[in-house]
């Protein structure tokens, strides 16, 4: 059993506004090291130790509400050079909704060794109560690699916020029955009930399946596509492969979610497949003679079929081939009636008609990538690192001498306007018209520091570092610039630094979006860029364009939710070390609150931004609570 050790103070001693040691609001001891800390929204401090036990404290108390071993089997988790990962929280994702606050209660565990350890769960962080589970959803058991674990996809599983839903896919042969018959299960579970809000034998997929524009689920299974109802499961439709031994490798929908491209392998090569996806009618097939699998490209007219060779145009009526083109290196993105921009050998940008894949215009830039879609026109980043526009007639914009330098950091305050920060100076860009100012000639970080984020902060912005807090307006006005000098590079470099900018699973903005960003994520090719272009070029539309005008209506600038930062700095007497201590900084004046001094404890802390309240690694088992 855990040791706990709670400390409530109830009278504070405070001496200039500095907090010391006894002024904790509580202090935890733990039988563990600290591994890891997470302060969450919904008021639960996350604590892993090093025994791979993830705990939950009340952030307010300091009482420890639960412990789980959820997280265990992550030990053998490799990263992508094949050496052991460092513990940390790359496997916990905080949930967050605005619309529904109690979501914020729950986070998700998920990780694979692709080995064999694998786990998924949804866990209620105000309890400890493990809400969803491939075991908890009676999902089928079976021995693998000697130990009997629940069978479930491990990409084909995860939360779908759009449906507020969990959803758990599996297929598997069962060698113990005879002819050795294959099955295949996927379940959908309320949060934050857990309750199954229905299950289905006709389908099992290995991705996560794609919301569609009407709130349905459209699966793609190895050997069967399906939409199917989000409320209770029953088959829209549903289409399958061809030949029996054959599966589907790859597939693609356009940015509307009409029509899907399905690319299934028969015998040595393969064909593609149109579907309606409101009906799921099947609206042609064309066989293809390629040697590899090739990634498809869906657009309003058809789609692309691209393999390292070239990419040929189908159209999205007949499934005839259009036209080709030969040695495309980079991105594909449609910008509908215009045409569609392609990236040629990497240093040809070239604009081409959609029905006949003619040229319309070319610009040769070396090294050249789309940066983003505007409404000026394409902004792109060249092999020298600097930030230009192309007008959508293949005029540059900005001449050499004009050009920026590529963003460091960026935020955009309002539809028509971002604001950049590059090579020391900040910079205001319309991207109507592709009109940019100087706004802050110099930014000078002391402490030979360089701005590490850019927030929106009430009617200004804020640019900061570990040690600097820089708070402008959108007119260049200085509200301030302040520097806290480190207690010591060797002690600073130690610092363990979160925020509540961690990764979190989102309510996303549309299904688009959420068609994107699975894609992306789960069928292991990347389309997800050329989709995040092209929603641009839509959101950019003509003036009268009813589409364009409401994704404008819906932009809403990103704001930071904190009030205060905490930087560590020289608080007291006794040098560099002995002196080191937290200040607790107003964001929106940049004036000192408060102060509490560490002297030469290791500075590994965690903080609510909100509130300012600071959580810290005292001693290796060992973490206090700060009200500063």
């Amino acid at each position: 059993m855990t040791n706990k050790t709670v400390s409530f103070l109830l009278l504070f001693m405070t001496f200039l506004g500095t907090t010391y040691a006894s002024d904790a609001l509580w202090a935890l001891n733990l039988d563990k090291e600290v591994a890891w800390t997470k302060h969450t929204e919904c008021g639960i401090l996350l604590v892993a130790t090093n025994d791979y036990v993830l705990k939950g404290i009340d952030a307010n108390t300091g009482e420890l509400l639960w412990e789980s071993d959820l997280l265990k089997g992550s030990k053998s988790v490799k990263g992508p050079d094949g050496k052991k990962m460092d513990f940390n929280d790359q496997h916990v994702f905080v949930l967050e909704d605005e619309e529904v606050k109690e979501i914020a209660n729950f986070a998700m565990i998920k990780f694979n060794d692709n080995m064999g350890s694998k786990n998924f769960g949804l866990i209620n962080m105000k309890t400890g109560e493990l809400i969803v589970s491939p075991e908890k959803a009676g999902m089928p058991i079976q021995k693998v690699l000697g130990k009997m674990m629940a069978t479930f996809n491990y990409n084909g599983s995860g939360y779908v916020p759009e449906i507020r839903a969990a959803i758990l896919s599996a297929e598997w042969v069962d060698y113990q029955e005879k002819g050795n018959p294959e099955y295949t299960v996927t379940k959908v579970l309320d949060l934050p009930s857990g309750n199954v809000r229905w299950e289905s034998q006709e389908i099992a997929s290995d991705v996560l399946p794609v919301v569609t524009s009407d709130g349905n689920l459209l699966f793609a299974g190895k050997r069967r596509i399906a939409k199917l109802n989000a409320n209770d499961g029953s088959v829209i439709w549903s289409f399958d492969i061809t030949e029996k031994k054959q599966t589907f490798e790859n597939f693609d929908t356009d940015i509307a979610m009409k029509n899907g491209y399905f690319f299934e392998k028969v015998r040595n090569s393969g064909q593609v497949t149109a579907l309606d996806l409101s009906t799921g009618k099947r609206l042609w097939t064309k066989e293809l003679k390629l040697k590899e699998v090739p990634t498809l490209k869906a657009i309003k007219a058809g789609v692309m079929v691209i393999d390292s060779k070239s990419f040929e145009m189908y159209d999205i009526a007949t499934g005839d081939i259009r036209w080709t083109v030969k040695k495309v290196t980079g991105d594909v993105v449609d910008l509908g009636s215009r045409g569609i921009a392609i990236i040629q050998k990497e240093k040809f940008l070239k604009l081409i008609d959609e029905e006949t894949g003619a040229d319309i215009w070319e610009q040769k830039i070396k090294g050249i990538r789309i940066d983003q879609v505007v409404g000026a026109g394409l902004m792109y980043v060249d092999d020298k690192n600097r930030l230009g526009v192309i007008d959508y007639q293949g005029q540059l914009k900005w001449a050499k001498k004009g050009m920026l330098p590529a963003p460091e950091l960026r935020i955009r305050p309002e539809f028509n306007t971002e604001i950049i920060y590059a090579d020391g100076k900040i910079y205001t860009v319309d991207l109507q018209n592709a009109d940019w100012d100087v706004l802050i000639g110099k930014v000078g970080f002391e402490g030979k520091e360089t701005p590490e984020r850019l927030e929106l902060l009430g009617q200004g912005l804020l640019l900061s570092s570990s040690q600097n807090l820089f708070l402008f307006t959108t007119s260049g006005d200085v509200v301030y610039h302040k520097y806290w000098e480190a207690p010591g590079l060797s002690l600073a470099a130690k610092i363990a630094l979160r925020t509540l900018q961690a990764a979190s699973y989102a309510v996303a903005a549309g299904s688009a979006a959420q068609a994107g960003y699975l894609k992306g994520q789960n069928m292991g090719f990347s389309t997800w860029e050329t989709d995040r272009l092209e929603m641009q070029a839509e959101s950019w539309g003509g003036v009268g364009d009813a589409a364009a005008q409401e994704v404008r209506k819906k932009f809403t600038a990103s704001k930071s939710k904190g009030n205060y930062n905490l930087i560590l700095t020289i608080v007291g007497d006794g040098g560099q070390n002995k002196g080191s201590g937290i200040v607790k900084v107003d964001v929106h004046t940049g004036d000192e609150l408060n102060s509490i001094q560490l002297g030469d404890k290791k500075p590994v802390y965690d903080y609510d931004p909100v509130t300012g309240q600071l959580f810290f690694k005292a001693d290796k088992k060992q973490i206090e609570s700060y009200q500063l």
